[in-house]
């Protein structure tokens, strides 16, 4: 049996994706689906007309595998070489994904990266950052390609990056990242998807791609975020799949790093720096210089707000004398920058 028609006939006739995921799941393959008879289905195909619809294979799908080609796009399903396993662990994983790009990436590691579309200037540095020392690694790093922290994780290393988008993947979105979308597809990265061709983003749409975000990766990293955000919800699909979450602390006043500080109160892992996600050395990490931890409460004081040497004293109950010594080294090796109204991330 051509699996890879029976995908793509499924796809023509437009068939519930989640219910097919998840009775390929139960069935433990397409060909073993295929093998029972149609009543097996109810379980997952209510209406008997999409049962039937599962069983009777007659589109023709000529025209849909010539659309594909001409995208350079592969469809992969449970069974298929490159099917991650991971997205098993799932209630209900897709039934199929499309892709554009290197396909083997879903073989690596991954450290999923997520966060606010209204991210500050200084998560989108920080952000960056630790993706271009995660993707120095075997690991790989995987977002939803939205404005904000997806977008700058991705930018760390466009040819170690994963994008899971929420709609068509021949329709990038949002348009803003059409650029980052090729620069990924050219550069040895993949996007994928498990919308249907020309499928336009939609609200419900999201939390059906972060649940593809939590299952793929092996930890996940919330680095800005409101309290009810869907990287929040991600979040919490990961750690029902027993993945390991951190997320990145911030001022207690500032907006972006409620979140967080709610994660941090639950039981997140802390990150300042790389090291802190406990990748393990074999992995070729070139680690970032680290911070103590006076030196990371100072860090995360300036990233919340910009603040003069006297306030920063008065605010941490840091001796002037040592706090002068700390911000010097901090402004030498790069970290932080002082302008008018007060030191800043760099």
């Amino acid at each position: 049996m051509d699996e890879q028609l029976v995908v793509l006939q499924w796809m023509q006739q437009g068939i519930s994706r989640r219910l097919l995921g998840r009775a390929i799941k139960h069935f433990g393959s397409i060909s073993n689906l295929l093998a029972h008879p149609v009543d097996a289905l109810q379980p997952f195909f209510p209406q008997a007309s999409e049962r039937l619809q599962v069983h009777q294979l007659h589109q023709d799908v000529s025209a849909l595998q010539q659309k594909l080609k001409a995208l350079a796009i592969t469809v992969i399903f449970p069974g298929h070489k490159a099917w991650p396993e991971r997205l098993g662990h799932l209630y209900d994983p897709p039934a199929w994904l499309l892709c554009r790009g290197n396909v083997d990436l879903l073989q690596s590691d991954q450290l999923a990266i997520v966060g606010s579309r209204r991210a500050t200037p200084a998560g989108l540095r920080f952000t960056e950052s630790l993706a271009k020392s995660v993707a120095e690694t075997d690991w790989v790093v995987t977002s939803g390609l939205a404005l904000g922290i997806d977008a700058a994780a991705h930018q760390g290393e466009v040819s170690n990056t994963i994008a899971v988008l929420g709609n068509g993947i021949d329709k990038p979105y949002p348009a803003r990242n059409k650029g980052l979308y090729q620069q990924i597809v050219e550069n040895g990265g993949l996007v994928v998807s498990e919308a249907l061709l020309g499928e336009s983003p939609q609200p419900w749409h999201f939390p059906a791609r972060n649940r593809i975000i939590a299952a793929l990766s092996k930890k996940l990293l919330v680095v800005e975020a409101a309290v009810k955000s869907g990287s929040l919800i991600t979040a919490e699909i990961a750690l029902d799949l027993g993945r390991e979450v951190y997320a990145v602390p911030g001022g207690v006043y500032a907006p972006a790093s409620a979140g967080c500080l709610a994660l941090l109160k639950q039981g997140a892992e802390m990150v300042t720096t790389v090291e802190d996600l406990d990748i393990p050395a074999k992995m070729r990490v070139d680690a970032v210089t680290s911070l103590n931890e006076i030196e990371a409460r100072v860090v995360n004081a300036i990233a919340a707000m910009p603040m003069t040497e006297n306030k920063l004293a008065i605010c941490l109950n840091i001796p002037l004398n040592e706090l002068s010594n700390i911000l010097l080294s901090l402004e030498l090796s790069g970290r932080i920058v002082h302008a008018p109204g007060g030191y800043h991330i760099r």
